[in-house]
């Protein structure tokens, strides 16, 4: 199976799927963050599809979708249209608003997947 990056339309239909199950402190924090769906830069993983989308934003923080790992992710920015770490958790849209809550409310990062790494 050859990987294709993922389409704008089928992003807002799991974004929905996934919306309609959060808990009211999540879904209220997501009517917060939420921003029209962009892509934004991360080299050199998002090179071939011309970045990941960006579907949150808060403070210097982005949500985003990785469609190479199929997952939310809540990365750091420096400059706007360029995440600043990959990621490569499989989170749902709910599960990564409940953790970045948590984040907020605790003062603790949720526990991150990181970067490819080659095999030794």
């Amino acid at each position: 199976m050859n990987w294709a990056p993922f389409g704008e339309a089928e992003l807002a239909k799991m974004i929905d799927a996934r919306v309609d199950v959060m808990e009211a402190p999540d879904r209220a924090l997501w009517n917060l963050i939420r921003v029209p769906q962009v892509k934004w830069q991360l080299h050199p993983w998002g090179d071939e599809s011309g970045g990941f989308w960006v579907v949150g934003i808060i403070g210097r923080q982005v949500v985003w979708y990785n469609d190479i790992e199929d997952g939310f992710n809540v990365s750091r920015y420096d400059a706007a249209g360029e995440i600043a770490e990959y990621w490569c958790n499989q989170d749902e849209l709910n599960h990564a608003m409940r953790a970045l809550l948590s984040q907020i409310e605790l003062g603790e990062a949720p526990g991150r997947l990181g970067p490819p790494e080659p095999l030794k």
